[in-house]
């Protein structure tokens, strides 16, 4: 059986694996979902609140991806922190590139005037994209590092004695 609500939770599950172990996770989640299912009765009887108790029950999406998540099988950046990081990435380039667009602006005003706009203008838009590529590989790379650092500091806690 095929339900919006079912395809969305095996997606969460499988986003963050190889093509070929996805489809290996999507179909034994999927199985495991219609043998639950089935127990309500037919397929055409299945009501969406039935849908959410299975999945409720099997868990989180989340906690279900860790379950299936084996040494070198995950991405670098696992869940529950995937979500964030990529929230975080789009986050501060969207900031980094606003606040250069305006400080270039500002710059093109305060040296040139207001009134001589063209002239400068190519040379300003050039030093804005390559500030802009510049800082965007800068939060890529500072992101990238302390989510795939928090991401194994959680996977593999330290033992205290």
């Amino acid at each position: 059986m095929r339900h919006e609500l079912i395809d969305r939770y095996i997606y969460d599950v499988t986003k963050t694996y190889s093509k070929s172990e996805r489809e290996r996770i999507r179909n034994e989640i999927a199985t495991d979902i219609d043998i639950k299912l089935n127990e309500f009765g037919d397929e055409d009887s299945v009501t969406d609140q039935q849908i959410k108790e299975v999945l409720i029950e099997l868990g989180t999406s989340k906690d279900i991806a860790k379950k299936y998540a084996k040494d070198g099988d995950i991405a670098l950046i696992s869940q529950p922190y995937y979500g964030q990081y990529k929230k975080m990435m789009w986050v501060g380039i969207i900031i980094a590139s606003l606040w250069i667009l305006a400080f270039n602006a500002f710059d093109l005003i305060v040296r040139q005037g207001v009134t001589s706009f063209g002239s400068d203008m190519i040379t300003v838009i050039i030093r804005a994209v390559e500030s802009i590529l510049i800082s965007g590989f800068a939060i890529y790379s500072i992101n990238t590092m302390a989510f795939s650092i928090l991401s194994k500091e959680k996977s593999n806690p330290r033992k205290t004695s």
